[in-house]
């Protein structure tokens, strides 16, 4: 899996996130910072940052079974992205903290526009899977 991955990045740009977690006290200059590659998703970035893991589950592995990769975006990163599809709606609607601008962690695929965006782990997650 990780040669796979490796091959799929090549010559992908290389993009950091910042993190908050509101709950641990980390958030604004405290957020924690994480690299990852153009068209990853949260997902991919969790797998290969076992602290991220820690705060973003992916307990159904991106098949939008689940809510444990439930993330909050800022306005304007959340237009930045195609819409959720019903199935990420359905999973949504069962998010702990929902807000206007939540988003499964597993369905945002980093784009270099988005370089630096910083989301929100809420307080809390609905684990069903």
């Amino acid at each position: 899996e990780t040669a796979a991955l490796d091959a799929k990045r090549e010559g992908m740009a290389r993009l950091t996130l910042r993190v908050a977690v509101p709950h641990e006290g980390l958030g604004g200059d405290r957020a924690l910072v994480f690299e990852g590659y153009e068209g990853d998703n949260l997902m991919d970035m969790a797998m290969d940052h076992p602290l991220l893991q820690t705060y973003i589950e992916c307990a159904c592995s991106g098949k939008m079974a689940c809510s444990t990769c439930h993330v909050i975006l800022s306005p304007e990163h959340y237009v930045q992205i195609d819409p959720p599809v019903p199935a990420e709606e359905d999973m949504l609607d069962l998010a702990y903290g929902l807000t206007e601008t939540s988003r499964l962690g597993c369905q945002i695929v980093l784009s270099k526009e988005m370089d630096g965006m910083m989301v929100i782990v809420p307080d809390g997650v609905n684990n069903m899977w």
